[in-house]
């Protein structure tokens, strides 16, 4: 089992669940501090359940690494969520997938409130999620990047009425949010 993978070629190593790990060698650190980082810790960041639904932009944009609408980061009025009515969607045109950038981002549900500090073990996607967008971005480098070749995504129609929180897998420190509601 290959355990590490560059350029599409296994370079190596044992499987997690191997006996037969090597002994010898020479260990070059101890335990590293960002490995003690769970994350889950308060950022100050607002619960998007109690900001204010908005009227959402067609497309909302991804731009320099934020949300352009429902961003917690943001503040003001940038951090409040679109809202729609049941069964409508919202789109995301991830802008950062230009060539000349070549950033790739997602918009992968998390529990509610998901506002807090990342770590090894936050946030966490919570098992199976109401949805993915993939990797929204083009592999520009022809390196088999794993890139969904498309940098806009839609909302599933079929969303429950209620808050959605969600961050970017590639750079959680993203975090941004939606509402469905009645009369939208």
């Amino acid at each position: 089992m290959a355990v590490a993978v560059y350029n599409g070629t296994a370079v190596g190593g044992v499987g997690a669940c191997s006996t037969e790990l090597p002994q010898n060698g020479v260990l070059t650190h101890g335990h590293l501090a960002e490995n003690s980082n769970h994350g889950g810790d308060p950022t100050g960041l607002p619960d998007a359940r109690l900001l204010p639904g908005v009227a959402p932009l067609d497309p909302i944009g991804i731009k320099d690494y934020q949300y352009e609408q429902g961003d917690l980061y943001a503040g003001g009025s940038a951090a409040n969520p679109p809202k729609i009515d049941p069964g409508q969607t919202l789109t995301y045109l991830n802008h950062d997938a230009a060539q000349s950038v070549n950033a790739f981002h997602t918009i992968t549900a998390c529990r509610a409130p998901c506002n807090r500090s990342t770590g090894i073990a936050y946030p966490i996607a919570n098992g199976p999620t109401p949805f993915d967008s993939r990797q929204l971005g083009y592999n520009y480098a022809g390196f088999g990047a794993p890139a969904a070749g498309r940098d806009t995504w839609t909302t599933p129609k079929n969303l429950k009425p209620g808050t959605y929180t969600f961050f970017c897998r590639v750079h959680p420190f993203m975090r941004g949010s939606f509402r469905v509601t009645q009369g939208g």
